[in-house]
C-alpha cells in the first residue's frame, strides 16, 4: 500500500465499533495505518501527513492529547476516544489545524459521517490542486509552440529583405564597373540580370509575407 493512498491514522487499541467505521472508510477508498504508542505515532507523524488521527484517550507511553501539538502544525484532524462501559465517546481536539477540545462529542455513528466529510473535502482539494498545476503546464507549453513558428517566420522575413537589399547592391555596382563602350548585346543582358533581382526579391518578400500572415492566424487560434 502507498503512502498516498494512507488517510488514516489509528493509535491505540481499536474498539469493535471503531474497527467497523475503518472498515466503512476502506470500501469508500479510505485506508488506515495503526501504530500502538505515542512515540510510533509521533514518529509516523513526521513522515506522512494524515487527513484524520484516531487515537484512545489512554496510551502505553502516554495519552492521545499527546499528539495535539503535531497534528495542529500538519493543519489535521485528531479525534480521541474515551471509553464508556459498552461504547466510547470521540472528542474532537484538534480539527482542521485548530484545536476543539472540549467544544462537542460524537458518539460512533457521528464520528463516521464525520470522518467521510473531512476525508472527501480533502480529497476535492487534493483534485483542485493538481488540476490547477496541470492547467498552468499545458497552458505554457501552448504559448511556447506558438511562439517558435512566430519567431522563425520574423527571422525568416528578415533574411529575405537583406538577400533583397544585397542582390540590388551586387548588381548596381557591377552595372556601375562596365565601360562605356559595351554593345547592345551587353546592354539587354545587364537590363536583364539587373531586373531579375528586384523582381525577385519582391516576390518573395510577397510569399513571405504571406507565410507570415498564416503562421499568425494559426498562432491567434490555438
Amino acid at each position: 500500500m502507498s503512502a498516498a493512498a494512507i488517510r488514516i491514522l489509528v493509535v491505540g487499541t481499536s474498539t469493535a465499533s471503531t474497527e467497523s467505521t475503518l472498515k466503512g472508510l476502506a470500501r469508500s477508498g479510505w485506508e488506515s495505518h495503526s501504530v500502538k504508542t505515542v512515540r510510533e505515532a509521533d514518529t509516523v507523524l513526521r513522515t506522512i501527513r494524515f487527513q484524520l488521527t484516531l487515537a484512545t484517550e489512554k496510551l502505553p507511553d502516554g495519552t492521545g492529547y499527546d499528539l495535539a501539538w503535531l497534528v495542529a502544525q500538519q493543519t489535521g484532524n485528531l479525534f480521541i476516544a474515551v471509553p464508556l462501559s459498552e461504547s466510547c465517546l470521540w472528542l474532537p481536539a484538534v480539527e482542521n489545524g485548530v484545536r476543539s477540545l472540549g467544544e462537542r462529542a460524537l458518539n460512533p455513528l457521528m464520528l463516521k459521517t464525520e470522518a467521510e466529510s473531512i476525508l472527501r473535502t480533502c480529497d476535492t482539494a487534493i483534485v483542485a490542486r493538481e488540476g490547477e498545476r496541470s492547467g498552468r503546464k499545458s497552458s505554457s507549453g501552448e504559448v511556447l509552440r506558438a511562439e517558435v513558428p512566430l519567431a522563425g517566420a520574423v527571422a525568416q522575413f528578415g533574411n529575405a529583405e537583406r538577400f533583397g537589399r544585397q542582390t540590388n547592391e551586387r548588381f548596381e555596382r557591377d552595372g556601375e564597373l562596365l565601360p562605356r563602350g559595351r554593345s547592345a548585346a551587353d546592354e539587354l543582358v545587364l537590363t536583364s540580370a539587373s531586373k531579375a533581382p528586384s523582381h525577385s526579391s519582391r516576390s518573395l518578400r510577397e510569399s513571405v509575407f504571406q507565410d507570415f500572415g498564416s503562421v499568425g492566424k494559426r498562432w491567434r487560434g490555438l
